[in-house]
């Protein structure tokens, strides 16, 4: 059977076939700031998958604070060790995804940092991912290109227009 969900000849193959995704938002935060991940199960079989467990470990930078709005999952995680778990079953459709939102809390430590973390999903075929997802938290510096404007001395006097060169 070929990987693309349709055996040699064409026909659907009788699987599901897995992936797995992550993404954070937004990307640069200041410290105490909130970090939305989606995580999303995705599924290109053409049969029902189903995940037994979600596992994400989070940076100890971070704390989870909610599920969000847009997840297809809606009970809160257990937390074990700084380790978020979503016990199965989960259904992944057909040609389709399961999506899991959630929002953390950054730490207030003014240092700089780029903390990432990982979501694994097993399902009866095995373990899927790690996906990861990373975020830079701290002052944000914005580099803007310099002007320089140089007027001849005298060119401006009592309102006259001087020229200018750059």
């Amino acid at each position: 059977m070929a990987s693309s969900g349709f055996s040699r000849r064409g026909e659907p193959t009788c699987r599901w076939i897995p992936a797995i995704h992550k993404s954070a938002w937004p990307n640069y935060l200041a410290p105490g700031g909130l970090i939305t991940y989606t995580v999303v199960l995705a599924n290109s079989g053409h049969v029902t998958g189903t995940v037994e467990l979600v596992t994400d470990t989070l940076d100890s930078s971070l704390t989870f604070v909610e599920m969000a709005a847009g997840s297809d999952v809606i009970t809160p995680p257990q937390q074990i060790s700084g380790t978020l778990v979503w016990n199965g079953p989960l259904s992944v459709p057909a040609l389709g995804d399961l999506t899991l939102k959630y929002r953390v809390e950054t730490t207030q430590s003014p240092e700089p940092s780029r903390p990432c973390n990982w979501v694994e999903a097993l399902a009866n075929d095995g373990r899927h991912g790690p996906a990861k997802a990373c975020v830079v938290i701290g002052m944000q510096r914005f580099f803007l290109p310099a002007i320089q404007r140089s007027y001849a001395p005298g060119a401006i006097e009592g309102g006259q227009r001087g020229s200018s060169r750059r």
